[in-house]
């Protein structure tokens, strides 16, 4: 009986997360503590802990790699004075990382069902959608929808949860052909709630996450089906553009003045596109200084006030953030290309792991394409947002990738290694 209701606390975690993730504050990293924990016996349990592929051994150990490398980072560079002020929080997303571990086996080891993850989605992106027409006074643009951290944060993983909840189309027609409506309703409300946040960033990812969307129906529905979904696509898009309420239009001609100011020097103060140019310029300038271990964790700040006191960088200490605003570079900047290369290894494992299943032309490949979706969009939103500084960020991506790549019909087709 214990076995049953672990079974049933952890499908319930992993439904509700979505959800509570993007509404409520640290509700995700709670959650993601709590399936650690739930993991750690099946860690240490030998009769317990499922075998792994070397593709799964490689991804857990480059999620280790990436919270030693920061460790090394900081202790060296505290060691000879890169680091003015010593704070372990500068570690604990990092240290987050290391969840993974648990949590994969965790999923492993109870086989957790793939419906588990489709209904979760499609709540969270439904909620989502729903709140943020509510929280905008049905669609009459005021404040950006925020959620449960800022409207970046909540416009990344609504649109992502909006694209993966799509997933389930070929789940939901197999039960019934009319509960297609529901992953239908899901994508557009998803991507409602994104429109509604004002998220530039978000933005940039529609078109790769569209592709991968329309590579994988190209398997279902004849051409001029498909040239008539992105037909609609794009008459949708131009509504949304031109309807004064969703704020869209507005957000692009902001972006393209914030790009006409800087061109001609002018930087100030807005959270504007200029700020982060100029913060991507100081990171740069610090990596080129520092490219093997960068300076450590925390130190982007005090070096833009060196650079600045300098005069290397000319514009006033309010023009940059206090981190760089896009995940390579600050990665580059806290450890350098060491910790850029792990970075790049925890995205590109799993899309390899996929790519994998993809060509066997498995049966059921919708959990491969999710994973496409999930790492993409965190590389593409990653350009401008540092996405592993972050505890939602890092609980979102930690736990649906362990989901996804823990299901029942093997994703990884190799023999395990022991």
């Amino acid at each position: 009986m214990e076995g049953f209701y672990i079974r049933v606390l952890i499908f319930a975690l992993v439904l509700c997360f979505p959800v509570f993730s993007n509404l409520i504050e640290h509700a995700g990293s709670s959650i993601l503590i709590l399936l650690a924990v739930l993991g750690l016996p099946v860690c240490f349990s030998k009769g317990r802990r499922p075998d792994l592929t070397w593709q799964e051994k490689g991804l857990i150990c480059s999620f280790v790699a990436y919270f030693v490398v920061y460790l090394i980072s900081f202790i060296v560079n505290a060691l000879i004075g890169n680091l003015e002020q010593l704070h372990t929080k500068h570690l604990e997303k990092e240290f987050f990382l290391l969840f993974f571990l648990p949590v994969y086996l965790l999923f492993k080891h109870i086989k957790l069902p793939l419906w588990v993850v489709w209904y979760g989605v499609l709540a969270g992106a439904a909620v989502a959608g729903i709140y943020s027409m509510v929280d905008t006074g049905w669609l009459k643009m005021g404040n950006r929808v925020r959620g449960a951290y800022n409207p970046i944060l909540f416009g990344d993983l609504s649109l992502l949860m909006a694209f993966m909840n799509f997933q389930a189309f070929r789940f939901f027609r197999q039960k019934h052909v009319a509960l297609v409506v529901l992953p239908l309703l899901g994508f557009i409300l998803g991507t409602t709630a994104s429109f509604l946040t004002g998220s530039r960033g978000a933005w940039v990812a529609i078109p790769v996450l569209l592709a991968i969307l329309f590579f994988q129906l190209k398997r279902y529905f004849k051409p001029r089906v498909l040239g008539a979904m992105i037909g609609v696509i794009f008459l949708a898009s131009f509504v949304t553009y031109q309807i004064p309420g969703t704020g869209v239009a507005d957000r692009i001609k902001g972006t393209i003045e914030d790009f006409r100011a800087y061109s001609k020097g002018n930087v100030t103060w807005g959270g504007g596109v200029g700020n982060r140019l100029e913060s991507w310029r100081a990171a740069w300038l610090i990596y080129k200084k520092h490219p093997f271990l960068g300076i450590g964790p925390g130190g982007y700040r005090y070096a833009v006030r060196d650079m600045i006191s300098e005069g290397t960088l000319i514009h006033d200490r309010e023009v940059y953030f206090s981190q760089p605003h896009n995940i390579y570079l600050s990665v580059m900047v806290d450890s350098g290309w060491v910790g850029l290369v792990i970075l790049l290894s925890i995205f590109l494992l799993p899309l390899n792991i996929a790519r994998s299943q993809i060509r066997k032309k498995e049966k059921n490949p919708e959990a491969a394409y999710s994973i496409f979706i999930l790492v993409s969009g965190f590389m593409i939103f990653g350009l401008t947002e540092t996405v592993f500084g972050r505890s939602v960020f890092v609980s979102f991506y930690l736990i649906m990738l362990a989901a996804l790549l823990s299901q029942r019909h093997e994703i990884l087709n190799a023999e395990p290694v022991r």
